[in-house]
């Protein structure tokens, strides 16, 4: 189970909790629900233990415990969620920021890469024009030289 389905969870227990002790107060302070059965009553007073309402109290206590003991616990997940949520935005960031510097990087790669082509693209233009005054000189150095044979 996830955080946040832990975390829903653990919300609608304490709702359960809560509508129950509601409804068990109600029947408490109406005389239903939490009064004894007339037998058993009659038993407690005829066997020595008498009703002083500690049955009663003691399960109110325990209910107050579990609904603070589930508070607790899902503020704990909460946090924990809250906690793994930032862990999350940081890593998110770190991760971007890694993104922009290789981007940055990869920027300045095709720059330097272009400007060698365009250097690149020089050379070859002075070594076709060299080329063609080699040329125009060996026709010239060979049309002398049949000028002069």
């Amino acid at each position: 189970m996830d955080p946040s389905e832990e975390v829903r969870f653990l919300r609608d227990l304490i709702a359960q909790l809560e509508n129950q002790l509601k409804q068990n107060s109600a029947e408490h302070s109406s005389g239903a629900g939490f009064r004894m059965g007339e037998q058993t009553r009659k038993r407690k007073r005829n066997g020595g233990d008498e009703d002083d309402g500690t049955n009663e109290s003691g399960w109110f206590e325990q209910m107050e415990e579990w609904k603070r003991v589930i508070k607790l616990e899902l503020e704990n997940k909460l946090l924990r969620a809250e906690l793994e949520h930032h862990k999350l935005l940081v890593a998110h960031n770190a991760l971007q920021t890694e993104m922009m510097e290789y981007k940055r990087k990869q920027q300045q790669t095709i720059d330097e890469l272009n400007k060698l082509k365009v250097s690149i693209d020089r050379f070859a233009l002075k070594q076709q024009e060299h080329e063609k005054r080699m040329k125009e000189m060996n026709c010239e150095h060979q049309h002398h030289r049949k000028e002069t044979s």
